[in-house]
């Protein structure tokens, strides 16, 4: 339990400069957006290439940590995501248009503000076993008001947490808690990145179950 209440606690710690880095990139993203290299995907982020020799966007160097460590600043186009400023465009409109490109950019960083720094203050993925854990994913867009946790531990002794929530307050309206450490998403260099999404206003399609 004491090694639980200092893992919350370091959380916290790093939950408040977060929160403002992330404020900060979401204000500053229009100006961080219009400095740009291109580059080999797979140099940069160590995974295999969508588009295999075709140079994709990145943040210069400097700016990276605002940026996915693991998806290029393109991403948002090529990928599959949907909605302003993709919608009724074609690819002949994104190769012909920069302002489109740099909209897409900042998309893209709106969407994955300051990820860098998330991944950088993440939970070491190094042979973690799960300790505790309740599971009611399946009950997740369901309108029902449900909770989930993981605490979990790794060979190097640190504990985790995880822990995910919907609370309907209207109809298909929730507030939507996802705090602590990402155990279910992906490793990224090594790392479970920090979780900090408290959204009050989503709405979804409630699923029957």
């Amino acid at each position: 339990m004491i090694n639980l209440l200092l893992s919350i606690l370091l959380w916290f710690i790093k939950f408040v400069p977060l929160f403002f880095i992330n404020v900060f990139t979401m204000i500053f993203a229009p100006v961080i957006c219009l400095f740009v290299t291109k580059a080999e995907e797979n140099s940069i982020t160590g995974k295999p290439s969508m588009f295999p020799g075709k140079p994709r966007e990145f943040l210069i160097k400097p700016l990276r940590w605002f940026q996915t460590t693991d998806a290029p600043l393109d991403e948002f186009w090529y990928g599959d995501y949907a909605g302003w400023p993709k919608t009724g465009k074609t690819q002949a409109d994104y190769d012909s248009s920069w302002y489109l490109r740099y909209r897409c950019r900042v998309a893209w960083v709106w969407r994955n503000p300051a990820y860098g720094f998330g991944t950088a203050w993440g939970f070491v993925d190094k042979d973690i076993v799960i300790a505790t854990v309740l599971d009611n994913e399946k009950d997740w867009n369901s309108g029902k008001n449900v909770h989930s946790y993981w605490v979990f531990v790794n060979s190097d002794g640190a504990t985790g947490w995880c822990f995910r929530m919907q609370y309907y307050y209207y109809s298909s309206r929730c507030l939507e808690v996802f705090i602590g450490y990402k155990i279910m998403g992906d490793t990224i260099r090594g790392k479970k990145l920090v979780a900090m999404q408290i959204t009050p206003f989503p709405i979804h399609p409630l699923k029957q179950t």
